[in-house]
C-alpha cells in the first residue's frame, strides 16, 4: 500500500500552484479569481482534485495564456 506522501503530485498541480504564487495570491484570493473556494485550491495544489473544464478555461484566462 502506498503512503500519500509516496503518491506523486501530477504536473497540472504544479503549473496551478506556480500560477498562484507568481501572482502573489493566497489559496483564499485565487479562488475568488476563479469562482471556487481556498479548499478547492488546496485540493488542485494536492493533486487530489482537478479542475473541472470550465475552470481550465477560467485558469487560463487569468494566465493570458492558452495553457
Amino acid at each position: 500500500m502506498r503512503r500519500r506522501s509516496e503518491i506523486a503530485v501530477p504536473e497540472w498541480a504544479h503549473k496551478i500552484e506556480d500560477m498562484r504564487q507568481t501572482r502573489k495570491l493566497s489559496q483564499e484570493g485565487f479562488g475568488n479569481r476563479v469562482g471556487v473556494s481556498a479548499m478547492a485550491v488546496s485540493r488542485w495544489e494536492r493533486g487530489v482534485a482537478e479542475p473541472t473544464g470550465e475552470t481550465y478555461i477560467l485558469l487560463g484566462n487569468l494566465a493570458d495564456a492558452p495553457l
